[in-house]
């Protein structure tokens, strides 16, 4: 609106010098310095009790019926100095077709007991999300949000934050994979100060290998890897995250 107006001001004057020739009119000067705009920021820092965020879910040896169970956590800072609105999570699954558990000594397709060698079959299916929390450190009020958990009258999780895909009543790696939680309150401003150790949230995921029932050989040998993405947002109406999906990497 306000480059309208200067507009139609612009072609007004023009007008008006046709009309009544040319003026000699006092000039003067002055000089305004210092103004500047400052943009504010969003720095978004992720840690856990350590240094680093990485390597948070670890599962060595896993297979059906092990009991297999690792929990982990991410603290999540806002750096910047805008406050947020909500934090977005979403999860990939980056998954390797492997002899042996372990693509660091090559990628080798296998063992002969694979049934399936060029992809994982049900396995993201299978690996339960049996607890999930999201809190906000003590120097704060926000209430703990129990997104899975198991009591004693069954497995249970929050429709509001989380969806079960494919209907099996149960959030497992693969429903992570096609969603995004969405809307979770937001850490404070910090304006440089992360990691103080008191203001932050904490996402906190446990997760164990089922024991469907049936032969799982499908996933022998193979590897998976959960990638975490935390998302900032300054308003209500932002979707800063989209699902991130499944990826399968042969030999």
């Amino acid at each position: 609106m306000r480059s309208t107006a200067v507009a139609f001001l612009l072609i007004g004057l023009l007008v008006s010098g046709i009309g009544y020739g040319t003026w000699a009119v006092y000039h003067d000067e002055e000089t305004s310095s210092g103004n500047y705009v400052q943009a504010g920021t969003f720095d978004l820092y992720l840690t856990d009790t350590g240094e680093s965020a990485d390597a948070q879910w670890v599962l060595m040896n896993a297979y059906p019926g092990s009991n297999v169970q690792e929990e982990g956590d991410i603290r999540i800072y806002n750096n910047g100095s805008i406050e947020a609105d909500h934090v977005e999570i979403a999860f990939k699954l980056r998954c390797y077709e492997d002899n042996d558990g372990n693509i660091s000594n090559g990628q080798v397709a296998g063992p002969e007991s694979d049934t399936n060698l060029t992809g994982i079959g049900d396995w993201l299916k299978e690996i339960l999300v049996l607890s999930m929390t999201y809190s906000e450190s003590p120097s704060n009020s926000n209430p703990t949000l129990d997104l899975v958990y198991i009591d004693l009258n069954g497995y249970h999780y929050d429709s509001s934050y989380l969806t079960d895909v494919d209907g099996d009543g149960y959030i497992t790696l693969y429903d992570l994979s096609k969603q995004v939680i969405d809307d979770l309150y937001a850490p404070p401003a910090l304006n440089g100060a992360a990691p103080d150790n008191a203001h932050y949230t904490t996402f906190q995921m446990k997760l164990q290998v089922r024991e469907m029932g049936h032969p799982q050989n499908y996933w022998q040998g193979d590897v998976c890897e959960l990638i975490v993405y935390v998302g900032l947002a300054q308003d209500e109406s932002q979707d800063v995250l989209e699902p991130k999906g499944f990826e399968m990497v042969l030999p």
